[in-house]
């Protein structure tokens, strides 16, 4: 493949995960799939419309089993899989999801994507005769498939579709992350409280979401905060203050009034939390156990 002719605007690339195409979005709905070894290329678009949009980040590639890969376009209007072999010269529609899709996210340990779109307001009656206006967010949910080793299938059945969730008011979707520890895929919500942002923690599965329990926050950020996972930790980074807060989901809960499922506190205090350095020689040289037990253990008294 002459790379010279590669257009002049590139929005995202994406390789796959064996290493052989590499998918190039060059517009708002459109995608260049280059085979690079045996210069070759296919030139796709969302099939649901020519208004369909390739949402930020909406290139995902996943395992197909065998010498194939799938391509997941997420769109404004759906999920596009498209299976590509560059060994058979391929890249062929199997699978589309038609649904308005506003956010997603992709959790690549569970082959999952979680979709949401706002639902259009409506009224409802809580208690009283006097109507009130609520808006929700509709959270959809999709397992990928694989072909299974030894167990020949001409065609991938479709992702497996888990039950929608439906958010109430007050859900933004910068506050909705997806995670895996554990080996459990949790969906985790925050919320804003007078007592102080809390986080509910979903466990995801192909039944419907089921809340497992509520992870204390304590305050209220003045920003958003960064969500990460380390060593089965969840980690809630606040930027501004500087500070991280780390939470085992498998810590006892405490029960309160206000919680059905309990609460989990932070294993480290909040105010000490702070970030620490770590020499770049030491990162090189020390085991991930030798440079956790430096980050955590001595530091916070872990």
């Amino acid at each position: 493949y002459n790379f010279e002719v590669l257009p002049s605007q590139i929005l995202l690339s994406k390789v796959s995960l064996n290493r052989e195409v590499i998918a190039l979005q060059i517009s708002d709905n459109t995608v260049q799939i280059v085979d690079i070894a045996n210069r070759r290329k296919w030139t796709i678009q969302p099939r649901s419309g020519d208004d369909a949009v390739i949402l930020a980040n909406g290139i995902l590639w996943s395992d197909h089993g065998g010498s194939s890969q799938d391509l997941v376009l997420v769109t404004s209007k759906g999920l596009e899989i498209y299976k590509v072999s560059a060994k058979k010269g391929q890249c062929k529609l199997s699978r589309s999801i038609s649904l308005p899709i506003s956010f997603f996210w992709y959790n690549a340990d569970s082959r999952m994507i979680l979709t949401a779109s706002p639902n259009k307001p409506v009224k409802r009656f809580l208690g009283s005769s006097t109507p009130v206006t609520k808006d929700t967010l509709l959270v959809d949910g999709f397992f990928l498939n694989v072909e299974k080793p030894n167990i020949p299938s001409l065609e991938l059945p479709p992702p497996d579709r888990i039950p929608r969730l439906e958010l109430g008011h007050g859900v933004d979707s910068n506050r909705i992350n997806l995670v895996h520890v554990y080996g459990l895929l949790l969906a985790l919500v925050q919320y804003s409280s007078e007592e102080g942002d809390f986080v509910t923690m979903y466990h995801v599965t192909k039944s419907p979401m089921e809340k497992i329990a509520t992870l204390a926050l304590g305050y209220t950020p003045q920003q958003l905060l960064k969500v990460s996972t380390y060593d089965n930790l969840v980690l809630f980074h606040d930027i501004s203050r500087k500070v991280t807060l780390a939470f085992d989901i498998m810590k006892p809960t405490r029960k309160t009034s206000a919680s059905t499922t309990g609460y989990i506190d932070p294993v480290i205090n909040p105010t000490i939390a702070t970030f620490c350095y770590v020499p770049l020689e030491e990162v090189q040289t020390s085991s991930p156990s030798r440079i956790r037990a430096k980050q955590f253990h001595v530091d916070y008294g872990i």
